[in-house]
């Protein structure tokens, strides 16, 4: 049985992730993820674990090349001169990565694309595309950008990165603090793609909007007391509570005085409402961060 969207996307972060660790380059770990996911789409037969099958398949691919470079080099002297050490690495995928052993593979990639040598813009077209597995026209369209501008704002992204930090490499957990408010704006980016693109989905937990709850769920889990965190999962989970309904029978958006509201999903209202209590109980005490550009998330 072909794997669904909804495996791919859970499957993508956490290969992305290990191969970075494998080959130091995120722009390699995204080339060879995507060979690994292709190649599973193509597979026979079913698949126990699709990150596991396609990491093996990713790394396999991925030191096949560093043999074949490692061959060209020995029978053509004159092209084995390279600026870079094309040695392959030792890195086992399945280790975890430096400053981030606990973290929920998802936000170790977030917390590096949010880098602080990218424009907040390039922060978010890069976590979009790699860790969210968007395309560049979904991206594109979510900025209000042209989709070869964010085409070459992720190329320069990933060179940047590759520039500035070297190899691929999880931030410690003082960055991360800094870094926490784009990350919120990616995670908050990602849902409003979700809201904006599938207006009544057959399933209100399906695609993009399933992500950014699941990535939400992630950051409550490493920081509960956090207000933004858990506003921010309260945004997510109501605005979902209230999909079921948003389209008339023929396909067109209502406003919202006209939703059938015994239609949403008062489970997730709930939880949602609690969320946002929880989060102004700790607004007063929890430290004050920079917020990150409002117009990246509008």
């Amino acid at each position: 049985m072909r794997p669904t969207p909804d495996e791919f996307a859970d499957a993508w972060p956490r290969i992305v992730r290990a191969l970075a660790a494998l080959t130091g380059s995120l722009d390699e770990a995204e080339e060879y993820a995507a060979e690994s996911l292709a190649r599973a789409a193509a597979h026979p037969h079913p698949i126990d674990s699709l990150a596991a099958w396609c990491t093996t398949v990713g790394k396999r691919a991925w030191l096949d090349e560093q043999r074949r470079r490692a061959t060209l080099a020995r029978l053509v002297p004159q092209l084995a001169r390279p600026d870079v050490d094309e040695t392959p690495m030792t890195h086992d995928p399945d280790d975890r990565l430096p400053g981030g052993d606990e973290l929920d593979d998802r936000l170790a990639l977030l917390y590096v694309a949010c880098d602080g040598e990218l424009s907040q813009t390039s922060q978010l077209v890069l976590a979009l595309r790699v860790v969210c597995g968007l395309t560049i026209p979904e991206i594109a369209t979510h900025l209000g950008i042209q989709d070869t501008a964010a085409a070459a704002r992720l190329t320069r992204a990933k060179k940047t990165l590759r520039e500035a930090r070297g190899s691929f490499r999880v931030p410690d957990s003082a960055e991360r603090e800094r870094r926490l408010p784009v990350v919120l704006a990616c995670v908050a980016g990602l849902f409003t793609v979700a809201h904006r693109t599938w207006l009544d989905p057959a399933d209100a937990f399906a695609g993009t909007g399933r992500q950014a709850l699941s990535i939400a769920h992630a950051l409550v889990a490493t920081r509960p007391d956090d207000p933004e965190v858990r506003g921010l999962r309260a945004v997510i989970r109501l605005g979902l509570a209230r999909r079921p309904g948003r389209v008339d029978e023929r396909g067109t958006a209502l406003a919202l005085d006209e939703v059938d509201r015994s239609r949403w999903d008062q489970q997730l209202l709930r939880a949602g409402l609690s969320d946002a209590y929880l989060a102004m109980e700790n607004a007063d005490v929890a430290p004050r961060r920079e917020v990150a550009s409002r117009r990246l998330v509008a």
